[in-house]
């Protein structure tokens, strides 16, 4: 099979032709039909991650076509799946009061421990699939399985509901997804762009309210006049600097919470009197569960929520997918198609 494979020390994929996948019992074969392209690989390029080995298959936004299934499993040929990319235990006691994004013997994570969806062919666990409905495609599969899950969890996490006033700083992928979940909820959703363009993009998903900036200084006083002086009841953040989150905790409320998503290699600076004075929470989201991928996939089935993808790559175009999103030249999702 065609594959875009990760060499240690190296800053771009390579496209090979590689033995395909063998299939380990109680798992399935998947044939890819697209894969998101996340900030998360440009994590694994830039050596923040390392790979669970190498050569490696990155890739862990992953929606296709089943190939190979167990006879016992309720899966068959040609079944439509997005891929919970998250391999839990299903027994521990995270798994089973539906955290599973904790699981605490989990088998591994496609695209992190195990080869993901860059290639022509995936193996999944059979537990690991999720019906993806006919009304989406599968670009709108792979972007969901990540961003979609990601924003479900953490609005899931937050707590937040009518009357609440929230924002959502970063304007990627998954800060649009965090936008529109949130809005469901009935609170009144802020978005931080750092441009106009970005701006309009939220307001085509629906959030109409946006403070545009070309840096941080200064953003919580803009969102304190925004509220009246009140505050945030929730900042979400996707950003992941030092400035962001130093004015994203000065913007929040008593009993405001902060919630942290996106990040980099940055160290964060909290002021433990700003949290105690005022009872604000300090939250940390990472990816989410099973039933958050369920959720969302009925959400934009229903067109409750919409992925916004601007860039669909082949899979040879794949360095040139990741590059754009490094450069921050993308309005939406790349994604590569199949």
């Amino acid at each position: 099979m065609k594959a875009a494979v990760f060499h240690e020390k190296a800053r771009e994929l390579k496209i090979e032709i590689v033995p395909d996948p063998k299939v380990p019992q109680g798992w399935a074969l998947i044939k890819v039909r697209a894969a998101g392209v996340c900030g998360t690989e440009l994590h694994f390029l830039d050596g923040l991650f390392p790979p669970g080995k190498m050569p490696f298959i990155l890739g862990h936004e992953i929606a296709g076509d089943v190939a190979e299934a167990p006879k016992d499993s309720k899966w068959k040929r040609g079944d439509r799946v997005a891929i919970y990319n998250l391999m839990n235990c299903g027994s521990c006691r995270s798994c089973r009061s539906g955290w599973d994004e904790l699981c605490t013997s989990p088998l591994g994570q496609l695209g992190f421990t195990h080869d993901g969806g860059y290639a022509e062919l995936v193996t999944a666990p059979v537990n690991s699939l999720v019906s993806l409905p006919d009304e989406l495609s599968y670009a709108d599969g792979a972007v969901l399985s990540c961003g979609g899950i990601s924003a479900r969890h953490a609005v899931r996490l937050s707590g937040i509901g009518l009357l609440d006033t929230v924002a959502v700083d970063g304007v990627g992928g998954v800060g649009l997804m965090v936008a529109q979940v949130a809005k469901l909820t009935g609170a009144r959703v802020l978005a931080i762009a750092d441009s106009s363009e970005k701006a309009e993009l939220m307001r085509k998903v629906g959030i109409d309210e946006s403070i545009v900036i070309d840096n941080y200084d200064g953003l919580s006083k803009k969102i304190l006049a925004k509220t009246d002086g009140r505050g945030l009841d929730a900042f979400f953040e996707l950003v992941g600097t030092r400035d962001s989150t130093r004015e994203g905790l000065l913007s929040l409320a008593s009993l405001g919470r902060f919630v942290i998503i996106g990040y980099t290699k940055d160290h964060l600076d909290v002021d433990p009197l700003w949290t105690v004075i005022g009872e604000r929470k300090l939250l940390a989201s990472v990816q989410g569960a099973k039933r958050d991928l369920e959720d969302v996939l009925q959400l934009a089935k229903q067109g409750k929520i919409k992925t916004v993808i601007q860039n669909k790559f082949a899979l040879e175009e794949v360095n040139k997918a990741l590059e754009a999103l490094r450069l921050r030249k993308s309005l939406g999702r790349n994604v590569l198609v199949f």
